[in-house]
């Protein structure tokens, strides 16, 4: 069973801090740092400890961020 958070008001899909840092191919504890920096702030809490993002803005942020690769490429 894998089970998914839906708002009840829009019917949108959120993501926890896990699924947005899978989906972008990072770890939790990097997901983390850059949410202190760059990424997409929680939309919403499930409870006091678990911040939810939207999909599509976490997407979003992921396709268009410059990449560490990239940034050492000139160097």
């Amino acid at each position: 069973m894998k089970p998914i958070i839906i708002d009840e008001s829009t019917g949108q899909r959120l993501w926890t801090s896990a699924e947005a840092a899978e989906n972008c191919g990072l770890s939790i504890k990097t997901w983390h740092t850059h949410v202190g920096r760059s990424a997409p702030q929680p939309v919403a809490k499930l409870d006091y400890r678990t911040p939810l993002w939207d999909p599509r803005e976490v997407q979003f942020w992921h396709a268009t961020r410059p990449k560490a690769a990239s940034r050492f490429q000139n160097h």
